[in-house]
């Protein structure tokens, strides 16, 4: 498949989820229409994380150097940045009508610094959210914040919370039923960091979650060895997710300075990478 029918297919399949999502409401209750619709700029932002270009300015340029033919009314970069981050929740929604929540999934934590901890201190992108975190598995102290995907096992995934860097990552599961009530059930397999008490289990399953997570060493096995060492193995696929999120669309390296371009670029190249992996 060449460029042109990748862009063309992108589109297509953009456009059906744009339809399935919005129906016949107008987004917006005001004002002239953008000379780029939604649609298009959709297709632009996932195509430039495509072709290896992970931040708005940067895929702007490689639009208009290489494909302004199909995109003639492309407007400023300033005016393409502002439309891209106020699509945040419609990118949110893309992803739950195309990747729907299963009866298991997979979650784990991964690190979103702002800045390099040296310059922590002088650092004010969301100064009042923030906060310094550390990481086990790279051994590293850093400030931003923590992510959280929930992955399916097909290898999509389905949901992105975050928290401030030095919350407990226990927190988050304590969150999902608040967020998305009724819709995550089944069975959710974390790592040891997701350990909680009895009374916190029983609190999940009420709400239909029951957590599976491997035994600390001075724990009591609760299950076979054999079965746990299956559930380690099921949940290096999320690891692997993780890694080619951070490695192919910087997902540890975003710039933006507001919340809303911040995470409007998150959902961004998690829509990227399960078209990637799902649909193209």
């Amino acid at each position: 498949m060449n460029q042109e029918e990748r862009i063309i297919e992108l589109y297509l399949c953009i456009e059906s989820a744009y339809v399935s999502v919005v129906g016949g409401n107008r987004l917006r209750s005001r004002g002239s229409a953008p000379g780029l619709s939604d649609v298009e700029v959709l297709t632009i932002e996932i195509f430039g994380e495509w072709a290896g270009h992970h931040e708005e300015k940067a895929i702007h340029r490689y639009i208009r150097n290489h494909w302004l033919h199909w995109f003639p009314k492309l407007p400023h970069h300033q005016n393409f940045r502002r439309q891209c981050a106020n699509l945040r929740w419609l990118k949110q929604r893309i992803i739950e009508h195309l990747w729907p929540f299963s009866d298991f999934h997979v979650i784990d934590g991964v690190p979103l610094p702002l800045c390099q901890f040296a310059r922590a201190p002088r650092c004010r992108r969301m100064r009042e959210d923030a906060a310094y975190g550390h990481c086990a598995a790279k051994q590293m102290t850093f400030w931003g914040f923590k992510g959280y995907p929930l992955m399916r096992m097909d290898g999509a995934i389905s949901a992105f919370w975050s928290m401030p860097a030095n919350e407990d990552e226990r927190s988050v599961l304590q969150y999902v039923p608040g967020k998305v009530p009724g819709k995550v059930r089944g069975l959710v397999l974390g790592d040891k960091g997701f350990q909680l008490k009895e009374y916190q289990r029983s609190e999940l399953a009420a709400h239909g979650l029951h957590l599976l997570v491997p035994a600390r060493k001075n724990m009591k096995k609760i299950m076979a060895q054999a079965t746990e060492n299956k559930l380690k193995n099921l949940r290096r696929r999320i690891e692997t997710a993780i890694g080619q999120l951070c490695e192919r669309y910087n997902l540890n390296r975003i710039k933006a300075r507001t919340q809303l371009a911040f995470f409007a670029a998150i959902f961004r190249k998690i829509l990227a990478y399960n078209l990637k992996l799902n649909y193209i």
